[in-house]
């Protein structure tokens, strides 16, 4: 036993003394960039498709971008996608942020002569930026706390669960590009901040607007990084760390910066400094003003107290000048969860798992035990309160209380989750070394200690959790490939009827489906769609909400007099019933799981719409007396075509015909309005 104690701590004190070689350095940062991108093609073998609610919208532009070029996007009357929000189309360059088509495109012209597709690249994208961002944060690490941080801070980002599954191959999301620029965004800001010569800092903050111009145009999280810009100069100012001048320095020219070049698109535009959600960059270009410039005539703690007074001010004339009203409800909504679930876009977008509040469980399922980690290793950070500390700190909280508000924005929390771990088990790494090789002898006492003799395991273990749990989704099929389904197997029953509806409707005829399938429609089947992720028109989708949970005679009536659409397509999972052959139950992976939520949006355009008047006996699924309850009943097996009188089915899966042996399966259903 003492023998193989002994080897441990050989062991350790050796790989201690290698980790610092920057051979070594190089090596492990290698394997891991190499380990990130190869986890994150695992969808290859599935084919190139595209996953996410956004992914093909944004393929979509990318296309017409290629085709057409750019210079719709500065036009007054730019580009009008007929095919979205039917009848009234889309302004695609004022609802859109372009940073993604635009680098899919530029990426796709760039290497199309060596065989690149536009389709090849958007799958390609979010691994290559899924790598860039690891090799950022392994800077950011060293910024923390040394090069040992850094590895280790690249090495859990790399299989952290969130970001993982959202930077896999064919989630063109805009936090594929947003995840990067945040993360080189934070480097370059806090490289500016404590720069030791003027020059440096110049050329930092350069550096750092040019990110944050690209955050601006790819991400709406651009007004969270605001935020975290804003915060992080007026904590350092409060507790004065670093040289007020070289932070006031590095921000306003960030800010110059990015907002300059918003300016020159549609979205975000103004908005970025001009709106509730701009507000606190505002605020920060007054503080960072106002600040350097009366510590030259009055004492510290004074100067900062009229600084903030000002900046007060300047934020209450802001909000008696209406800037704060431009986007109040969207920032509202964001930050306080229950306001979100009274409006109309909140109660739509919740039907989907990632427009939900956040809950411990799902920040559990997203970092695993790594939260833990961060959280101690953000309380030994404190302890430092050097620059870095205080902006990962804040980054920390602030994306804590995002991923808390909304499950979509966890992938926020991913950078500094990732960075705080790694501080705290590079400390514990370092202590052991220390402890084990007898240069610490005060510390075996420590409870730190105990911890540290265990830390080679408890990585193991880390990286064990996250990375079965990542790899395994990764393994999954996109979601069109597998019709939505849970099963890991192919089912091509979206893949048939997209293909029906491109070869039997016109280009551009109208499809009515639920807001989820809408870019699948529009990007795939060339048709055009009444509603879709964006929710730009919720009133619309609520409208359609309420056609799907009407009598039959009534949805005919709204989808052809106050829709004029003739085509609907719903998509209905079920599974087999465990004791009556040849009959499904509704499974709830399909249009039948969303019907909750269709209700409660009806029940805004119409109030006699209740859970109660459309489930009266309470088996937990629509009625048969409604069109989708009715639908429900023809994909199940209990009635035929002949039981829908004012629709005539005109396209349903294959997989209809096979109820009595299939276990699980997604049918599509395409019904047409008679007359």
């Amino acid at each position: 036993m003492a023998e193989t104690r002994n080897l441990w701590e050989t062991f350790l004190e050796k790989l201690s003394e290698t980790v610092s070689s920057n051979i070594f350095t190089f090596s492990l940062l290698t394997a891991t960039l190499t380990a990130a991108f190869l986890l994150r093609i695992l969808p290859a073998k599935w084919g190139i498709y595209l996953s996410g609610l956004e992914s093909y919208w944004h393929y979509y532009v990318a296309k017409h971008m290629v085709e057409q070029g750019y210079s719709w996007i500065f036009q007054p009357q730019g580009w009008i996608d007929k095919l979205s929000w039917y009848p009234e189309g889309r302004d695609v360059a004022a609802t859109t942020f372009l940073g993604v088509p635009l680098t899919v495109a530029a990426f796709t012209q760039l290497f199309q002569p060596l065989g690149l597709t536009l389709e090849t690249a958007s799958f390609l994208l979010p691994p290559v930026m899924a790598t860039l961002t690891c090799l950022t944060v392994y800077f950011l690490g060293v910024e923390l706390a040394g090069r040992r941080a850094g590895l280790l801070a690249s090495l859990l980002l790399a299989f952290t669960p969130v970001y993982a599954v959202r930077s896999l191959a064919g989630q063109l999301d805009p936090s594929t590009v947003g995840m990067f620029t945040l993360a080189l965004l934070s480097l370059l800001i806090v490289k500016a901040s404590k720069a030791e010569t003027w020059r440096r800092n110049l050329a930092f903050a350069v550096a750092s607007g040019l990110a944050f111009a690209y955050l601006n145009l790819s991400w709406e999280a651009c007004y969270y990084a605001g935020l975290l810009m804003a915060a992080f100069l007026l904590v350092a100012f409060t507790l004065k760390k670093g040289d007020p001048g070289k932070l006031s320095s590095a921000y306003l020219i960030t800010v110059l910066i990015g907002v300059l070049t918003a300016l020159c698109f549609p979205k975000p535009g103004a908005t970025v400094i001009l709106s509730a959600g701009g507000l606190p960059v505002l605020l920060g270009i007054i503080l960072a003003l106002t600040y350097p410039t009366l510590t030259l005539k009055l004492p510290l703690r004074k100067a900062l107290a009229l600084s903030v007074a000002l900046t007060a001010a300047v934020g209450f004339a802001s909000h008696l000048a209406g800037i704060t009203s431009i986007q109040a409800e969207e920032v509202w909504a964001a930050l306080n969860p229950a306001f979100r679930t009274e409006t109309l876009t909140g109660i739509l977008g919740e039907s989907v798992l990632a427009f939900r509040q956040g809950t411990w469980a799902s920040l559990f399922l997203s970092f695993g035990s790594l939260i833990f980690f961060a959280i101690a290793g953000c309380l030994l950070s404190l302890r430092k309160a050097e620059l870095p500390a205080v902006y990962f700190t804040l980054f920390l909280l602030t994306s804590l209380y995002a991923a808390s508000s909304l499950i979509h924005m966890e992938i926020l929390a991913s950078i500094p989750v990732s960075l705080l771990a790694a501080l705290l088990l590079s400390e514990l790494f370092k202590a052991s070394g220390r402890i084990l090789s007898g240069r610490g002898k005060s510390l075996r006492r420590t409870p730190v200690s105990k911890v540290a003799f265990l830390l080679p395991a408890i990585l193991i273990l880390l990286i064990a959790s996250t990375l079965s749990n990542t790899v395994t989704y990764a393994s999954n099929p996109p979601p069109i490939v597998s019709s939505s389904l849970p099963t890991g197997e192919q089912a091509e029953d979206w893949l048939d009827a997209l293909q029906w509806l491109k070869e039997n409707l016109p280009p551009g005829e109208p499809v009515a489906a639920w807001w989820t399938h809408g870019y699948w429609l529009e990007a795939l089947a060339g048709k055009a769609t009444l509603t879709d992720a964006s929710l730009l028109k919720p009133e619309k989708a609520a409208l359609l909400s309420l056609a799907l949970l009407s009598s039959e005679e009534e949805a005919a009536r709204i989808l052809k007099e106050e829709l004029g659409c003739r085509y609907l397509l719903v998509s209905i999972a079920t599974v087999k019933h465990p004791q009556i052959a040849g009959i499904h139950l509704p499974a709830g992976f399909g249009d039948e799981g969303s019907w909750i939520w269709m209700a409660r949006a009806a029940h805004e355009i119409k109030p006699e719409i209740t859970l109660n008047s459309v489930d009266k006996n309470g088996d937990g699924f629509p009625d048969a007396e409604t069109l989708l309850g009715k639908a429900i009943f023809y994909a199940i097996g209990l009635i035929t075509e002949e039981n829908f009188k004012h629709f005539q089915i005109v396209y349903v899966s294959p997989s209809h015909e096979k109820l009595k042996e299939a276990e699980l399966i997604t049918q599509i259903i395409i019904l047409k309005v008679e007359g």
